[in-house]
Protein backbone atom coordinates (compact mmCIF):
# COMPACT_ATOMS: atom_id res chain seq x y z
CA UNK A 1 0.00 0.00 0.00
CA UNK A 2 1.11 3.54 -0.72
CA UNK A 3 -0.20 7.05 -0.17
CA UNK A 4 0.67 9.48 -2.96
CA UNK A 5 0.61 13.20 -2.19
CA UNK A 6 0.65 15.90 -4.88
CA UNK A 7 0.84 19.35 -3.22
CA UNK A 8 0.76 22.19 -5.73
CA UNK A 9 2.39 24.81 -3.50
CA UNK A 10 4.72 24.54 -0.51
CA UNK A 11 2.05 25.27 2.13
CA UNK A 12 0.36 22.03 1.09
CA UNK A 13 3.31 19.80 1.95
CA UNK A 14 2.98 19.53 5.74
CA UNK A 15 -0.81 19.03 6.18
CA UNK A 16 -1.24 15.97 3.94
CA UNK A 17 2.10 14.52 5.04
CA UNK A 18 1.03 14.75 8.66
CA UNK A 19 -2.30 13.12 7.82
CA UNK A 20 -0.61 10.34 5.84
CA UNK A 21 1.84 9.51 8.63
CA UNK A 22 -1.10 8.82 10.93
CA UNK A 23 -2.24 6.00 8.63
CA UNK A 24 -0.68 2.54 8.84
CA UNK A 25 0.90 2.26 5.39
CA UNK A 26 4.51 1.31 4.55
CA UNK A 27 5.12 4.01 1.92
CA UNK A 28 4.20 7.69 1.65
CA UNK A 29 5.32 9.31 -1.62
CA UNK A 30 5.41 13.11 -1.82
CA UNK A 31 5.54 14.46 -5.37
CA UNK A 32 7.04 17.82 -4.49
CA UNK A 33 6.42 21.10 -6.25
CA UNK A 34 9.52 22.66 -7.85
CA UNK A 35 8.73 25.69 -10.06
CA UNK A 36 8.82 29.09 -8.39
CA UNK A 37 5.26 30.38 -8.24
CA UNK A 38 3.33 33.18 -6.60
CA UNK A 39 1.38 31.83 -3.63
CA UNK A 40 -2.21 33.06 -3.94
CA UNK A 41 -4.17 34.90 -1.26
CA UNK A 42 -6.62 32.07 -0.72
CA UNK A 43 -9.03 34.04 1.44
CA UNK A 44 -9.20 36.89 -1.07
CA UNK A 45 -9.75 34.48 -3.97
CA UNK A 46 -12.31 32.36 -2.14
CA UNK A 47 -10.19 29.20 -2.19
CA UNK A 48 -10.26 26.61 0.60
CA UNK A 49 -7.53 26.92 3.23
CA UNK A 50 -4.28 25.09 2.52
CA UNK A 51 -4.91 22.86 5.55
CA UNK A 52 -7.76 21.24 3.60
CA UNK A 53 -5.07 19.59 1.47
CA UNK A 54 -4.84 17.07 4.33
CA UNK A 55 -8.25 15.80 3.21
CA UNK A 56 -6.91 14.74 -0.19
CA UNK A 57 -9.15 17.04 -2.25
CA UNK A 58 -10.87 20.38 -1.80
CA UNK A 59 -12.84 22.94 -3.78
CA UNK A 60 -10.93 25.76 -5.48
CA UNK A 61 -14.06 27.17 -7.10
CA UNK A 62 -17.63 26.09 -6.52
CA UNK A 63 -20.64 26.47 -8.81
CA UNK A 64 -22.59 29.68 -9.01
CA UNK A 65 -25.94 28.41 -7.75
CA UNK A 66 -27.77 30.98 -9.88
CA UNK A 67 -26.50 29.53 -13.17
CA UNK A 68 -26.76 26.13 -14.91
CA UNK A 69 -23.97 23.78 -13.88
CA UNK A 70 -21.48 22.94 -16.61
CA UNK A 71 -19.34 20.23 -15.03
CA UNK A 72 -16.41 19.53 -12.71
CA UNK A 73 -12.71 20.15 -13.33
CA UNK A 74 -10.22 18.07 -11.32
CA UNK A 75 -6.77 19.65 -11.36
CA UNK A 76 -3.48 18.32 -9.98
CA UNK A 77 0.13 19.54 -9.67
CA UNK A 78 1.93 22.88 -9.67
CA UNK A 79 2.20 24.08 -13.27
CA UNK A 80 -1.45 23.66 -14.31
CA UNK A 81 -2.78 24.96 -10.98
CA UNK A 82 -0.49 27.97 -11.22
CA UNK A 83 -1.85 28.64 -14.72
CA UNK A 84 -5.37 28.33 -13.35
CA UNK A 85 -4.68 30.88 -10.61
CA UNK A 86 -3.80 33.46 -13.25
CA UNK A 87 -7.26 33.23 -14.82
CA UNK A 88 -9.39 32.25 -11.83
CA UNK A 89 -10.86 35.76 -11.32
CA UNK A 90 -11.83 35.84 -15.00
CA UNK A 91 -13.47 32.43 -14.76
CA UNK A 92 -15.42 33.48 -11.69
CA UNK A 93 -16.65 36.67 -13.32
CA UNK A 94 -17.20 35.75 -16.96
CA UNK A 95 -16.23 32.11 -17.40
CA UNK A 96 -18.29 28.93 -17.61
CA UNK A 97 -20.11 27.81 -14.46
CA UNK A 98 -17.80 24.98 -13.49
CA UNK A 99 -16.66 23.53 -10.18
CA UNK A 100 -12.89 23.21 -9.79
CA UNK A 101 -11.36 20.67 -7.39
CA UNK A 102 -7.74 20.36 -6.27
CA UNK A 103 -6.66 16.72 -6.37
CA UNK A 104 -3.97 16.24 -3.71
CA UNK A 105 -4.25 12.57 -2.74
CA UNK A 106 -6.89 10.03 -3.67
CA UNK A 107 -5.81 7.85 -0.76
CA UNK A 108 -6.35 10.65 1.77
CA UNK A 109 -9.61 11.64 0.10
CA UNK A 110 -10.96 8.11 0.40
CA UNK A 111 -10.41 7.99 4.17
CA UNK A 112 -12.60 11.07 4.70
CA UNK A 113 -16.17 10.55 5.81
CA UNK A 114 -18.84 10.17 3.14
CA UNK A 115 -20.34 13.57 3.92
CA UNK A 116 -17.10 15.37 3.13
CA UNK A 117 -16.46 13.35 -0.02
CA UNK A 118 -19.95 14.13 -1.30
CA UNK A 119 -19.53 17.83 -0.46
CA UNK A 120 -16.48 17.98 -2.72
CA UNK A 121 -17.77 15.80 -5.55
CA UNK A 122 -21.02 13.86 -5.52
CA UNK A 123 -21.47 10.38 -6.93
CA UNK A 124 -23.28 11.78 -9.99
CA UNK A 125 -20.64 14.44 -10.68
CA UNK A 126 -17.85 11.92 -11.31
CA UNK A 127 -19.17 11.29 -14.81
CA UNK A 128 -19.37 15.03 -15.58
CA UNK A 129 -15.65 15.80 -15.23
CA UNK A 130 -12.47 16.73 -17.01
CA UNK A 131 -8.90 16.36 -15.70
CA UNK A 132 -5.92 18.72 -15.83
CA UNK A 133 -2.52 17.38 -14.79
CA UNK A 134 1.17 17.78 -15.57
CA UNK A 135 1.65 14.03 -15.12
CA UNK A 136 0.39 11.39 -17.53
CA UNK A 137 -3.34 10.96 -17.96
CA UNK A 138 -2.91 7.30 -17.02
CA UNK A 139 -1.41 8.48 -13.73
CA UNK A 140 -4.76 10.13 -12.99
CA UNK A 141 -6.62 6.87 -13.54
CA UNK A 142 -8.33 6.79 -10.13
CA UNK A 143 -9.81 10.23 -10.78
CA UNK A 144 -11.16 9.29 -14.23
CA UNK A 145 -14.45 7.41 -14.21
CA UNK A 146 -15.18 7.04 -17.93
CA UNK A 147 -13.50 7.51 -21.34
CA UNK A 148 -15.40 10.74 -22.05
CA UNK A 149 -13.67 12.35 -19.05
CA UNK A 150 -10.29 11.49 -20.57
CA UNK A 151 -11.34 12.84 -23.97
CA UNK A 152 -11.84 16.35 -22.59
CA UNK A 153 -8.81 16.34 -20.28
CA UNK A 154 -5.44 18.10 -20.50
CA UNK A 155 -2.09 16.40 -19.88
CA UNK A 156 1.44 16.64 -21.35
CA UNK A 157 1.10 13.22 -23.01
CA UNK A 158 -1.89 14.27 -25.14
CA UNK A 159 -0.08 13.13 -28.30
CA UNK A 160 1.86 10.22 -26.74
CA UNK A 161 5.16 12.05 -27.23
CA UNK A 162 7.87 13.38 -24.95
CA UNK A 163 7.88 17.15 -24.71
CA UNK A 164 10.87 18.74 -26.42
CA UNK A 165 12.17 20.70 -23.40
CA UNK A 166 13.14 24.33 -22.82
CA UNK A 167 12.21 26.82 -20.13
CA UNK A 168 9.41 26.08 -17.68
CA UNK A 169 7.10 28.45 -19.56
CA UNK A 170 7.94 26.82 -22.89
CA UNK A 171 7.28 23.33 -21.56
CA UNK A 172 4.02 24.42 -19.95
CA UNK A 173 2.83 25.98 -23.21
CA UNK A 174 3.89 23.00 -25.31
CA UNK A 175 2.07 20.73 -22.83
CA UNK A 176 -1.08 22.84 -23.32
CA UNK A 177 -1.15 23.67 -19.62
CA UNK A 178 -0.79 27.44 -20.00
CA UNK A 179 -3.64 29.74 -18.98
CA UNK A 180 -4.99 30.24 -22.50
CA UNK A 181 -5.06 26.51 -23.24
CA UNK A 182 -6.83 25.83 -19.96
CA UNK A 183 -9.38 28.58 -20.60
CA UNK A 184 -10.11 27.22 -24.08
CA UNK A 185 -10.45 23.70 -22.66
CA UNK A 186 -12.94 24.99 -20.09
CA UNK A 187 -15.01 26.60 -22.83
CA UNK A 188 -15.07 23.43 -24.94
CA UNK A 189 -15.87 21.27 -21.92
CA UNK A 190 -18.71 23.59 -20.91
CA UNK A 191 -20.14 24.23 -24.38
CA UNK A 192 -20.21 20.52 -25.23
CA UNK A 193 -21.78 19.34 -21.98
CA UNK A 194 -24.96 18.06 -23.63
CA UNK A 195 -22.86 16.21 -26.18
CA UNK A 196 -20.65 14.69 -23.46
CA UNK A 197 -23.54 13.46 -21.37
CA UNK A 198 -25.32 12.23 -24.49
CA UNK A 199 -22.37 10.01 -25.33
CA UNK A 200 -22.47 8.59 -21.82
CA UNK A 201 -26.15 7.82 -22.08
CA UNK A 202 -25.53 5.85 -25.27
CA UNK A 203 -23.30 3.49 -23.29
CA UNK A 204 -26.08 2.63 -20.83
CA UNK A 205 -27.79 -0.65 -21.82
CA UNK A 206 -31.47 -0.29 -22.66
CA UNK A 207 -33.04 -3.64 -21.78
Amino acid sequence: LIINIHPWEHNEVAPPLTAALKIDVPIVAIHLTRPSIVIPDREKMGIANHTDSAKGAYIIKNYDKKKPKKGVVIIRCTAPTNSLMQILPLIKNKGPNIKIIAAISMELFKVQNQKYQESVISSTEWNDCMIITNTSLKGMGRWIKNPIVAKYSLSPDFDDRWRTGGTVDQIVTESRLDSLSILNAFKRFSNERDKRLGLLKKDIPNY
